[in-house]
C-alpha cells in the first residue's frame, strides 16, 4: 500500500478543520503582528582582519528590504537585526553567544573567525542556537551539527589551488600561513593536495594572528630567506 507522507495528513487535517465550520461562524481573529529578531555578531571595532563595519551596514540593509518585502505582500511579520560589536575579541565572542541564548534568540549571524567558531562551538551545541557563518572555512568544522556554514571549506580550495600552481608548471611551495585554526588547516591540505600530485613543499612559514602587526618584518625576511634557499636549486617558474 501506498503511504503518503506525514506532511500531507497535517495538511489535509488543517483543510478539513477550515472547511468543517458553518457559514454562521464568526469570522478568525486577525493575525497578530510578530518581531523575528535574528542574531548578529560582527567586528564592527577592534584589529581583526574583517571588515565588520561595511557588514553592520549590509545587515542593516538587508533587514530594511525583508521588512519591505514583507509589507508588500501584508504579512505581518517583521524582521529585527539583533547587532552586536564583537570588537574581535574572542571573550566577548563568547559572552554574546550567551547573551543572545539568554534573549532566546534562536539563530545568530555571525562574522568570525574559524579560531574563535572552534573556541565557542561548545557553547553553541549546549545552547541549540542555529549559527550561520559566511566567513569560516577550516575543515574543522566541517561536520554534522547546527553551525551552518555559507562557503565551502578550504579542503576544496586547497585542491583548487594545488591544481592551479601543477597547470602553471609550480614544482616547489613555501606556505606562508597563520596560526590558528584556520591557517593551520589550509596548510595542512594544500601540502596533502600539492605532494599528492608531485609537488613538494619546501618550507611552511607561520605568523601570529595576533601578533602580526608586530613581527611582520620579521616574518618577511624569513620568508624572503625561505625563496632565497628554494630558488637555488630550481628556476624562479617553477616556485611558488
Amino acid at each position: 500500500m501506498n503511504r503518503k507522507p506525514f506532511w500531507i495528513f497535517i495538511v489535509s487535517a488543517f483543510l478539513l478543520a477550515g472547511c468543517s465550520g458553518s457559514s454562521s461562524d464568526p469570522a478568525p481573529a486577525p493575525i497578530q503582528p510578530q518581531t523575528l529578531q535574528i542574531g548578529v555578531l560582527v567586528p564592527v571595532t577592534g584589529g581583526g582582519p574583517i571588515n565588520g563595519a561595511a557588514q553592520k551596514a549590509a545587515v542593516e540593509f538587508a533587514v530594511e528590504d525583508v521588512n519591505a518585502r514583507l509589507g508588500g505582500i501584508q504579512s505581518p511579520t517583521r524582521i529585527e537585526a539583533v547587532i552586536k560589536d564583537t570588537q574581535s575579541a574572542v571573550d566577548l565572542e563568547s559572552q554574546l553567544i550567551d547573551d543572545m541564548h539568554d534573549k532566546k534568540i534562536p539563530i545568530v549571524v555571525c562574522s568570525m573567525t574559524s579560531e574563535s567558531l572552534g573556541l565557542v562551538k561548545p557553547q553553541i551545541d549546549a545552547h541549540g542556537t542555529v549559527v550561520l557563518s559566511e566567513l569560516s572555512t577550516s575543515p574543522a568544522l566541517a561536520i554534522d551539527d547546527n553551525l551552518f556554514r555559507l562557503v565551502s571549506d578550504d579542503k576544496y580550495s586547497a585542491k583548487v589551488l594545488s591544481d592551479l600552481m601543477r597547470e602553471n608548471g609550480v614544482e616547489k611551495a613555501i606556505v606562508y600561513y597563520r596560526d590558528d585554526l584556520w591557517g593551520t588547516m589550509l596548510r595542512n591540505e594544500l601540502t596533502s593536495a600539492f605532494t599528492a600530485g608531485g609537488g613538494a613543499v619546501a618550507e611552511s612559514i607561520v605568523y601570529g594572528f595576533r601578533t602580526y602587526p608586530v613581527d611582520m618584518d620579521e616574518k618577511v625576511e624569513l620568508l624572503n630567506a625561505a625563496v632565497t634557499r628554494a630558488l637555488a636549486g630550481a628556476a624562479s617558474g617553477k616556485v611558488a
